[in-house]
């Protein structure tokens, strides 16, 4: 049997959906496919899954992106969806706990990686809402919300990389008080 939620996750808020992801695999329901703001599972034995998502560094052909998901094959892990540059594992629960950053230095680096993401949406969406809204005033036209909806967003993700920062800060202070 086959079930489709649609839900959105904003990129701040990967812990979130994955966190859901695994609810939803302990209720009996395993990931198959993701879109944008849709999910689709089966079902599966209940709690049968470990479900961990992934912004990978390039592309899926890749030399190195190919190397890396096999290597994540030999670990148990199989890639059970993709959407975009994103990448979600299933592994069963009876090959032990399933983690993909394990060390600071990773999740540091990871946390770049979103950041990263987050800076170029999040620029991209000032940039074409405040020229939509000079537009606005040059033309003397009436209120664009899609100017308006560009400068929602780039608020939304300096927010989310406002927050995203604070993290990698903390995991950064970490670091130093260990070393």
């Amino acid at each position: 049997m086959r079930k489709i939620v649609r839900k959105v996750f904003p990129i701040t808020k990967v812990e979130e959906e994955e966190k859901w992801l695994n609810e939803m695999a302990d209720q009996g329901w395993k990931l198959i496919h993701v879109g944008i703001g849709k999910f689709e599972f089966e079902s599966c034995e209940k709690g049968a899954y470990h479900i961990r998502l992934e912004l990978l560094e390039k592309g899926f052909n890749h030399p190195d992106t190919i190397n890396y998901l096999a290597f994540m094959e030999e670990t148990g892990a199989c890639v059970t969806a993709r959407c975009l540059h994103w990448v979600y594992f299933a592994r069963p629960k009876e090959l032990g706990e399933f983690e993909l950053y394990s060390d600071r230095a990773s999740r540091m680096k990871y946390m770049k990686r979103l950041m990263r993401l987050m800076g170029v949406v999040g620029a991209a969406n000032l940039y074409f809402g405040l020229y939509n809204t000079w537009l606005m005033f040059y033309f003397n036209s009436s209120v664009n919300v899609i100017g308006l909806t560009n400068l929602f967003i780039s608020g939304v993700c300096a927010a989310g990389l406002w927050r995203m920062y604070q993290t990698y800060k903390k995991l950064r202070e970490e670091g130093a008080v260990i070393e």
